[in-house]
């Protein structure tokens, strides 16, 4: 291309060429460029009238079918500076809250492997909310800490490894440590009051992060923030396969107030987000 001008930026390089695809099938010369943590759109000159509409409508609407289809028909075969990689993938360097809070929980879970449960009983609910204090608080969130199987744990970090580190490196830490102490408390609360103090599990927490990547795809899709359809139906299938019993321990409240109060944080526009 000649002259050429930046239509605007996008977080999800993917979702980007699905534009790019698009405005190909309609006549448009465009290609992405890498801008920082984004992608830039770059157009030929001269644009049409009905470019800049047809750009906010992706930026409101960027799983719309038409850009899809649009890469489907153009098969992939135009070069491009960039390798794209699904938001899933581990295509980031850990953050230091989203490694460091792994490593606590294996730590956590280490002792009790071989017999120690001294810690767990530490780290526990409390029996009764009236026992709460100042100096025990920290317990309302602390059984997040806790798993019962190399299954548990292994499942649970691995989903906080993926979801938990792209939260941090689009948001920052401050705001994985918000969603994640919110998320947690609000599980655990819900669990206790349902069902008693012997529950523990980063799985609270994980439908929360999974709230908050669906939502913000649905209200911010500019946070770059987002679940692919397929996985938003597992989990939600998994998430009412827990209320019907499938003969394993779960902990259905923790789950589900998890994911509503991950929901509710996604809601907000939170200073210094992409959602804007």
């Amino acid at each position: 291309m000649s002259a050429t001008k930046i239509l605007g930026h996008f977080p999800d390089p993917r979702l980007a060429q699905g534009f790019v695809d698009y405005l190909a099938t309609r006549g448009v010369k465009a290609r992405l460029a890498v801008a920082g943590s984004d992608v830039a759109v770059e157009v030929a000159l001269p644009a049409p009238e009905w470019l800049d509409e047809a750009w906010q409508h992706f930026l409101t609407q960027p799983h719309d079918p038409r850009y899809s289809s649009a890469s489907w028909q153009s098969g992939g075969d135009r070069p491009s500076p960039l390798r794209y990689n699904s938001q899933l993938q581990l295509r980031f360097v850990a953050g230091p809250l989203t490694l460091g809070f792994l490593v606590v929980c294996v730590l956590v879970y280490l002792p009790w492997m071989l017999g120690y449960a001294g810690l767990y009983q530490a780290l526990s609910f409390p029996a009764s909310l009236d026992a709460v204090t100042l100096a025990n608080a920290y317990r309302l969130v602390t059984p997040i800490l806790l798993h019962f199987s190399l299954l548990h744990i292994g499942f649970n970090l691995l989903w906080w490894w993926q979801l938990g580190g792209i939260v941090e490196k689009q948001e920052g830490s401050l705001h994985l440590a918000l969603i994640t102490l919110v998320t947690g408390f609000a599980g655990n609360l819900a669990q206790f009051l349902a069902a008693g103090p012997a529950f523990g599990g980063l799985s609270g927490v994980v439908y929360g992060l999974f709230g908050y990547f669906w939502v913000s795809g649905l209200l911010y899709p500019r946070r770059g923030i987002m679940l692919p359809n397929s996985l938003v139906l597992f989990m939600l299938a998994w998430l009412v396969l827990g209320f019907v019993g499938i003969g394993l321990p779960i902990a259905n409240q923790a789950h589900l107030w998890g994911l509503i109060a991950g929901c509710a944080l996604a809601g907000l526009p939170f200073k210094g987000s992409k959602a804007q």
